[in-house]
């Protein structure tokens, strides 16, 4: 491997990150999508629950520095801070081919396949911007590489504590850092400090809820509000296979396992190019691991990070197999650029989803505004049932006080649900399929909820359909 220079400025770099993030500010500016998201909302919320505030919280993970970021930036900050984590992201792709391979080339292929050829990075950066974790995880991720690789462990490590109180897969990459470092007599005892962060997560759930696991108990009720299935030992890697194809077809993914294993076999597991490989197969293999519990619920961005640390694999394997000459591979780049237009490209899924994001939104808003204005006349005083994804946004819309009556309809579906739901007001947003089928139209509908029958009639309608609010009746009513 060509060693890489290593100037205070390199001002290709330089140039790269500019031109990436004017970029990617440029494609902000073409979809246009709305500023103010509930996407930030759930981390909002429990900010501010951190400081005193009394908001029902959110069934939402609280990601210690996502709900930090969410609750002390403006939503006006969204593209401008995404543009730079895309800009970071893509450089860091470029140094890292860089110092793994002597050449730029096979990062610029990865930067098209992770980007351009993935269903999920584009609509999440520019819909949710740093309010999606991916977005802000992925890129840090890569410059925690980067970092190693150009001997930087202090602010290597430094990022690597702010990326463990986003996921906690990232406590399993300190200890593959510290122990590469340990094998090559290079560790200091000042790097254990980022293994920390699993006690300042507990500490911030402590302070937030007065449980210091309370992150792990709100996983744990994921199957009861949502539609996904708890992740059985067994079927795990058939559910991987499923949820990676969400992102990418498998052949990409596959491609980048077999360059992985061929470089571990040709210079050996202990080798500093086989590190990210090694993180992403200990977030797959971790994850395994806890399916033994039998209450994991498998998500599909559980492996958008490991998924694209082997995408970049794939665009290397050219190099780490014949890091010479490679002419002979002229036709697997072309296989490579070709899955670009055979994958669904980012771009139209990008501009479809901030169609929909701004209907949903409009239908939110008005919803919102129907139940704050019945709920201040003193019309809707009971429960509000709503789409557990708009949890957090209707909590702090309606208030604190209001944040304490809303429940999820799987909830209120529940036979063990012990709320009395007469009178109480039933909201309908459509999320693509994401809540029950049946408040679809608007009609009356006869429905089993916490053990009993009840009518839910409708009495308002969104302006473009998407929305409905409902008032619940006992059935004999």
């Amino acid at each position: 491997m060509e060693k890489m220079p290593n100037p205070r400025f390199n001002l290709r770099l330089i140039f790269c990150f500019v031109a990436f993030f004017l970029f990617f500010i440029l494609l902000a500016g073409i979809f246009r999508p709305p500023v103010t998201s509930w996407m930030s909302a759930a981390y909002r919320l429990i900010w501010f629950d951190l400081f005193g505030a009394h908001y029902k919280l959110p069934l939402e993970t609280p990601k210690p520095l996502m709900a930090f970021l969410c609750g002390v930036l403006p939503d006006q900050a969204t593209y401008f801070i995404s543009s730079l984590l895309m800009a970071l992201w893509l450089t860091a792709m470029l140094a890292l081919s860089r110092a793994m391979t002597g050449k730029y080339f096979y990062g610029g292929l990865a930067a098209v396949l992770c980007v351009f050829a993935n269903t999920e990075i584009l609509p999440a950066v520019f819909l949710a911007g740093y309010s999606s974790w991916t977005g802000l995880y992925i890129p840090l991720v890569f410059a925690q590489f980067l970092l190693l690789f150009r001997e930087k462990y202090g602010a290597c490590f430094f990022l690597n504590f702010l990326t463990s109180l986003i996921r906690p897969e990232s406590w399993v990459f300190a200890v593959i850092f510290y122990a590469w470092l340990y094998w090559h007599k290079q560790a200091r005892p000042v790097y254990l400090a980022a293994m920390l962060a699993p006690l300042a997560w507990m500490v911030f759930d402590w302070r937030l809820s007065g449980d210091p696991f309370f992150s792990y108990q709100v996983t744990r009720t994921y199957a009861l509000v949502s539609e996904l299935r708890p992740t059985a030992f067994f079927s795990y890697w058939k559910d991987v296979a499923a949820g990676v194809s969400f992102y990418y077809g498998p052949g990409l993914v596959l491609i980048g396992a077999a360059a992985f294993l061929l470089n571990v076999f040709k210079k050996g597991p202990a080798d500093k190019t086989n590190i990210p490989g090694l993180c992403a197969l200990s977030t797959f293999l971790g994850y395994w691991l806890v399916s033994l519990k039998g209450d994991l619920v498998m998500m599909n961005y559980f492996f958008s990070c490991p998924a694209l640390i082997l995408v970049f694999y794939a665009s290397l394997l050219p190099a780490l197999f014949s890091p010479v000459k490679t002419p002979h591979f002229r036709w697997y780049y072309g296989v490579l650029i070709a899955a670009v237009f055979f994958e669904p490209v980012s771009f139209g899924l990008s501009a479809q989803a901030a169609r929909l994001f701004k209907i949903r939104q409009a239908a939110v808003q008005e919803t919102t505004q129907y139940l704050r204005d019945h709920i201040g006349a003193g019309r809707l005083i009971k429960r509000v049932i709503i789409p557990a994804p708009l949890h957090a946004y209707y909590s702090l819309a309606l208030g604190p006080e209001v944040s304490q009556r809303l429940v999820s309809f799987r909830e209120a579906a529940s036979d063990s649900y012990a709320g009395d739901l007469a009178g109480a007001a039933a909201v309908y947003v459509d999320l693509g399929g994401r809540t029950t089928a049946f408040l679809a139209l608007p009609q009356d509908w006869r429905v089993a909820m916490a053990g009993k029958v009840f009518i839910l009639r409708p009495v308002f309608k969104s302006r473009n359909g998407w929305g409905l609010v409902y008032l619940v009746y006992p059935a004999g009513r």
